[in-house]
């Protein structure tokens, strides 16, 4: 029989990490051209600190579940959608509702995992690509033919090569993995700005 909740970090009111609790929520609905993703590893990023403050530029309604990706494997897809199978393993991009133990996402907001990734760095790997992408041809325009001067390649934009991370040539340094239970601490962690590397949430059994 499968289990009809799923746990989650829930953000009721506005505040520090220590103000989110742990809760069962009701497993959710799967809508059309949607996939329910068994989360595996969610990554800890800056927008979710800004958040649950009332501080980021997209400011979702109370209650909600923070966390912008996460990797996991595929478990139900809807009738509509193509492309994706159960037991897939996959990155999803979502606005909320990345600290749980599952997700429903569009299928359009989820891709494979390069292959050779742990759950863990495939959960912190997106939103990197996707900022140094906005950096590099949204905002700053580059073209083909034009030179980058790259003075480091450790941060998102050495990871936006995402030819080279199916390759297993270039990955994430994920440098602190905690249990779903010590989000704060994650958290904490991130906003002290003392990582060295990503820092990503791990589900049981990861």
């Amino acid at each position: 029989m499968v289990d009809p909740t799923y746990r989650a970090v829930v953000c009721e009111a506005l505040g520090a990490p220590e103000s989110l609790q742990l809760q069962p929520l009701a497993r959710q609905v799967l809508s059309p051209g949607a996939v329910r993703v068994r989360i595996k590893a969610a990554g800890i990023n800056f927008p979710d600190l800004l958040t649950i403050q009332g501080l980021y530029q997209h400011r979702p309604q109370l209650p909600f579940v923070p966390g912008v990706e996460a990797a996991g494997i595929v478990v139900e897809t809807a009738a509509d959608v193509h492309g994706l199978s159960l037991g897939q393993r996959v990155i999803a991009r979502m606005r909320t509702g990345g600290y749980a133990e599952e997700a429903v996402v569009p299928a359009s907001q989820v891709v494979p995992m390069p292959q050779g990734f742990t759950f863990a760095e495939a959960a912190t790997f997106l939103v990197a690509h996707g900022t140094a992408y906005h950096a590099l041809v949204s905002r700053g325009g580059l073209v083909p033919g034009q030179t980058l001067l790259v003075l480091g390649a450790a941060g998102g934009v050495g990871l936006a090569v995402l030819t080279l991370a199916a390759q297993g040539l270039v990955r994430p340094l994920v440098s602190a993995r905690f249990p779903l239970p010590e989000w704060a601490a994650a958290m904490r962690l991130l906003k002290s700005r003392k990582a060295i590397g990503r820092v990503a949430l791990e589900m049981d059994g990861a």
